[in-house]
């Protein structure tokens, strides 16, 4: 940790704000610190499956485990839900959803790389309804990882979080913007703020905050907000934020939405993380969604003393600390954009040094209980059975009874759409069983072909079509004999297909196609 003679002040940066003196009397002489490592956007959903199951849990993230590790508290946004159970429903106002839900198991990629705390307060969190949430905050607490943003109710998906990093008691609360139809009311949900209605953003962030000063020395919101791609925050999020800070009290916001890193700004001695980047993706790609950082935070009971990026290279479901190159044009884009707010913005020995006001007394009361649950288990792979295991198939099935050579049969398909329109998506719901233990685990594969030559072959590779059956949640190696299992998968839209009608089929890798009728494609 730097020594506190290293500070540099930048109280004055802030929309061209004057700096704000401290309140009262000096602060008192008061060494203790703590560091919480932050990273934006994890993806344990779709190919994460398949890399955890080739090559284990702590594959994904071992190369940047040790930035968790030596932190007193670790932070993440869980960009998915974590749960057996629960139906993929396309969001409002989306014709093409992504749709992201991990297998319960796969929170042990969280647990072996150090992650104390995550975010579900975003636009995935909601996927698969209330039902996969409650169930995923079951998951984390059994695993021993705290959660904000996300509740039972309303009143919980508002409610603070206390956590210890080092000697200095955290306050931690989180919140959505993007997503309203996933709001938590009288069942589980996220914490939504409109950002339409800054006041009453401020205002529930303030009066929550001021609840959790009577036992935190330090208050940090964490929000999911802004698009996806955008490079830097409008001027209305920047007024917002200063608002948080200002008027709701709290001594830092830690931003994610875009998938990639933004700039910096500091206000009034606290900073801003717009966006902290995606810190785990299941696709490979060279431009800012796979060059990303964490985000080191020293904290003393003053607030955040230091903050420090930290380069990442994300590659297919594999994320490992950046080379010279990546490092040197990581930092020098974080540095450029974070000087738009404020010229003088600079790097210090790697690091942002902040001098917070010390604006508000100890706090009265010492809490009893503190930080992550205690750690009990986590799920082994097939341990939760999941919602995809049916009764019976339903009374409209198109029957097929297709044996494929492992003993999966396809038992029949739900009716198609008669069309769908270029680039919206569609769900194909499908019913299979086994007479016999499968040992390998096979990817179902949906593939539409036009008729004619016009327009693409709907593949695997252009919006991800192969998937494990049950929608990701139940591999054939976990198959019983007997058992039926739907597959209800929604199979985006090419926004280049042919106006014609097209073939579908779906099938098992290696196994060859079944054809399951014809959908046409409109304008």
């Amino acid at each position: 940790m730097r020594a506190a003679a290293t500070v540099v002040t930048f109280a004055a940066i802030a929309c061209g704000s004057p700096p704000i003196e401290p309140v009262g009397d000096a602060a008192p002489h008061d060494d203790r610190m703590g560091v919480l490592a932050f990273g934006g956007d994890v993806f344990l959903a779709r190919f994460a499956h398949t890399r955890v199951d080739q090559d284990g849990y702590g594959k994904p993230l071992v190369s940047v485990a040790d930035v968790f590790d030596e932190a007193d508290l670790g932070l993440v946004n869980l960009e998915a839900v974590v749960s057996s159970r629960g139906r993929a429903t396309p969001k409002q106002g989306e014709r093409n959803s992504y749709l992201f839900r991990g297998r319960p198991d796969l929170v042990r990629v969280l647990t072996e790389a150090g992650v104390d705390v995550i975010t579900g307060g975003n636009n995935h969190s909601g996927d698969y309804g209330g039902e996969a949430i409650a169930e995923q905050m079951q998951i984390l607490t059994r695993a021993g990882i705290g959660y904000v943003g996300i509740g039972e109710d309303r009143h919980d998906a508002a409610r603070y979080r206390l956590f210890e990093a080092g000697d200095v008691v955290v306050a931690l609360l989180g919140a959505d913007t993007t997503t309203p139809e996933f709001a938590a009311g009288d069942g589980a949900g996220t914490l939504f703020l409109d950002e339409g209605d800054p006041d009453h953003f401020v205002s529930v962030v303030a009066d929550e905050a001021a609840r959790a000063r009577e036992y935190a020395d330090v208050v940090l919101f964490t929000a999911h907000w802004g698009p996806n791609l955008a490079p830097r925050p409008t001027e209305a999020r920047r007024e917002l934020a200063a608002g948080l800070i200002r008027d709701a009290g709290v001594d830092g916001i830690l931003g994610h939405s875009a998938h990639a890193v933004q700039g910096m700004e500091i206000i009034d001695g606290r900073p801003v993380i717009y966006d902290g980047g995606n810190l785990m993706l299941d696709y490979d790609g060279d431009g800012w969604t796979h060059k990303s950082a964490l985000f080191r935070l020293e904290l003393s009971p003053r607030g955040v003393e230091a903050v420090e990026p930290i380069p990442i290279r994300l590659h297919h479901t594999r994320t490992e600390r950046a080379d010279g190159e990546t490092t040197d044009e990581l930092l020098n884009r974080f540095v450029e954009l974070s000087q738009e707010f404020d010229p003088r913005f600079t790097l210090i020995d790697g690091a942002v040094l902040l001098d917070p006001p010390w604006e508000h007394p100890p706090p009265p009361a010492r809490p009893s209980q503190v930080g992550p649950p205690p750690f009990q288990a986590v799920p082994e792979k097939g341990e939760i059975e999941p919602a995809s295991v049916v009764d019976a198939p339903p009374s409209d099935l198109l029957e097929i009874g297709h044996r494929f050579s492992s003993g999966a049969t396809l038992i029949g398909a739900r009716p198609l759409p008669q069309s769908a329109r270029r680039g919206h998506g569609f769900f194909v719901t499908t019913y299979w069983k086994t007479d016999q233990p499968i040992d390998e685990s096979y990817l179902m594969t949906v593939r539409l072909r036009p008729d004619g030559e016009d327009g693409p072959v709907w593949a695997n590779s252009d919006t991800y079509r192969d998937h494990h059956p049950g929608d990701w949640s139940y591999p054939t190696t976990l198959w019983e004999p007997g058992e039926i299992i739907e597959d209800r998968y929604f199979v985006r839209g090419h926004g280049d297909a042919a106006a014609t009608s097209h073939e579908l089929s779906i099938g098992l890798s290696s196994q060859g196609e079944v054809p399951l009728g014809d959908v046409v494609i409109t304008d």
